[in-house]
């Protein structure tokens, strides 16, 4: 998930307004450069006495909504868009596991990688490393892709972690996915 404020600042830097997100190829290349999986949308509706919230993720990549939640209230909509917000960010904990992209390779056996501690990655973490979806070398005829190495993270910063390769089935090269370990 991004805020707002940040999604507007990359759609500047690219030259792009809100509405073009709706071309689903401009919104998986800002999905991709935010590593984000979601967005969150909503709206405030106010009728007479009543405020109804609502609120929508949308998958990134595939532009479906993935998690809602709409809840009406007579009072103060402050607490009630929090707890809404809680109940999404729960619900995608559960269902959308870690994932990332190897940004580049360093010193041997050592990747940066595009998430961080914003992202919940934590030092220790471990993840399994996936090929790019182009790769056949990795293909397996039962599961599609199956891990082709793993990385343990060994520093964090708020959008980008280093890790150390502790194994590699294939030579590893920038933009192969990571996932965290025992996500499939």
């Amino acid at each position: 998930m991004v805020e707002r404020e940040r999604l507007d600042a990359v759609l500047q830097e690219m030259e792009l307004s809100i509405s073009d997100l709706a071309n689903n190829q401009v919104a998986n290349r800002i999905g991709e450069f935010l590593s984000v999986r979601g967005l969150l949308a909503g709206d405030i509706i106010r009728n007479a006495s009543r405020t109804t919230v609502r609120l929508r993720v949308i998958d990134a990549e595939t532009r479906r909504i993935v998690a809602m939640a709409t809840e009406s209230t007579e009072g103060d909509v402050t607490p009630l868009a929090k707890d809404l917000t809680s109940r999404l960010v729960r619900t995608l904990e559960r269902d959308y596991e870690l994932r990332g992209r190897i940004q580049r390779l360093m010193e041997p056996n050592t990747i940066k990688a595009n998430v961080g501690s914003l992202h919940g990655v934590r030092v220790r973490q471990v993840f399994d490393i996936y090929p790019k979806e182009t790769d056949p070398r990795a293909a397996d005829n039962v599961t599609g892709f199956r891990p082709v190495g793993e990385v343990e993270v060994t520093h964090i910063g708020e959008r980008e972690c280093i890790g150390k390769v502790t194994k590699a089935e294939m030579p590893l090269s920038p933009e192969m996915r990571l996932e965290k370990k025992g996500a499939h």
